[in-house]
This record gives structure tokens, sequence and C-alpha cells, in this order.
């Protein structure tokens, strides 16, 4: 597929702020006893110019939201890592991982887990690639495809599944629980609805956790955690 054009619209004009911004976050991560070192902050910073780049050709994420690549989608994706890192496997599964959140951010800060990436849309799975290759991620691939169509075969042993704000829960659930086996989890980013954690509770266990207070992410938004029973 054809990457997308260079050109003087590049994001560069935002890229000074938000290196700025990282770089007081890693400080903020760092003092609450997280791995983020001087090596991963250049590989976060490499992510976020690809992603500028990238956007003004594919529309990865909308243009308004640019502005928070870390205050809202960096700071989510680690928020989701600080909530489940006791519990995390070797191997994860990011379901519809459009731009790369959470999956990317995770997988810079704990490169030793193995990320299997979904993701529908052709272009944002060749940005996915892209990312991958440019940052020498290891570990890490990319199913061009719907998780539906996923086959045994390419779903990896002993993993977790997660999601940023993909679908209903319940859609979801459907999608992901037939891979999971007793016991297996979802973890969904997600605004707080009662309706979808209500359908869901009937079919498997879930439970809903805040961020930290500290990651200073809208309240609203919560990660949901559901085990197949």
């Amino acid at each position: 597929m054809k990457q997308p054009a260079q050109n003087n619209s590049s994001g560069t004009d935002v890229l000074p702020r938000l290196e700025l911004e990282l770089s007081k976050f890693q400080h903020l991560v760092r003092i609450n006893n997280l791995a983020f070192d001087d090596e991963k902050l250049q590989k976060m910073v490499g992510y976020i110019e690809l992603l500028l780049k990238w956007n003004r050709s594919f529309n990865l994420i909308s243009r308004g939201d640019e502005e928070r690549i870390v205050s809202r989608h960096i700071a989510e994706s680690v928020g989701l890592l600080v909530v489940a890192a006791p519990n995390l496997s070797c191997s994860v599964m990011d379901v519809g991982s459009g731009s790369g959140f959470p999956a990317i951010p995770i997988k810079i800060l704990r490169p030793d887990l193995r990320m299997n990436l979904v993701e529908s849309n052709g272009k944002k799975a060749t940005f996915l690639k892209k990312v991958g290759t440019s940052l020498a991620l290891n570990d890490y691939s990319v199913f061009d495809g719907r998780i539906e169509n996923l086959t045994q075969d390419e779903v990896p042993d002993q993993f977790l599944v997660m999601a940023r704000a993909v679908a209903d829960l319940s859609v979801l659930w459907k999608w992901t629980s037939k891979h999971l086996p007793s016991g297996g989890r979802l973890l969904a980013i997600k605004g707080y609805d009662a309706e979808e954690i209500e359908a869901v509770s009937k079919a498997a266990e879930i439970s809903t956790t805040p961020f930290p207070a500290w990651l200073n992410i809208e309240k609203s938004r919560i990660v949901i955690s559901i085990m197949k029973k």
C-alpha cells in the first residue's frame, strides 16, 4: 500500500508540545513506580511522530484529538497497564487496534509481552505494521481482518484480550469470548454504561475499576474486566 506523502503539514507544529507533555508524563509514571526509561521515551516519541505523519493522509484519529495523544490516548493505555499489570500474561490480543491504543504504548513499556493486534481497516493495519517495523518491536504481530474471522490456529495461547471503545460490551464479548478459555479475561476501556454492564453480567463475571487519580483521566472512563466462567 502506498505510504502517505511527506509534506509540511505533517503535524510537526504540535509535536514539540507533545514531546514536552510526554516528558512530564514520563516523570509522573516513574514516580508511581512504573518503568519508563529514556529508551522507551524515545520509542514513544517515535510512535507519536509516525501517528502525526500518517494521520495527514489516513485520518487515523481526528485532527482535534492530536492535541490529546498524550493526555488521553497514551494516559488511558498506561492506565490499563496499571490496572491489569498483576494479571498480564505473556500474550495480549488487542481487538480493534485502530491507531494503536492501547496496544503500542503498552508494548513499549512492557517489551516482554507478546502483542497481537487485530484491525479490520486495511489502512490502519498497514500503519500498525509500519510502527512495528520502524520501532523494532519484537513479538509483535498485526492481523489484518475482523476478530470473527480469526481461526484457533491464529489465536495465541494463554492470552488476555483488551479493547478500547470498540463496540457495545455484549457484541465485544460475543466476538472475543469464544477464543477465551475458562478464567480468561477481556479488559475494555469504555465510558460507564449500566445497561451494557448488566447485559453482560448475566453471562460472565464482570467488574469495573476507575483509573488511578494521578493519571488525570476523565472520571466517566473506566476499565471493565469480564471473566469467562
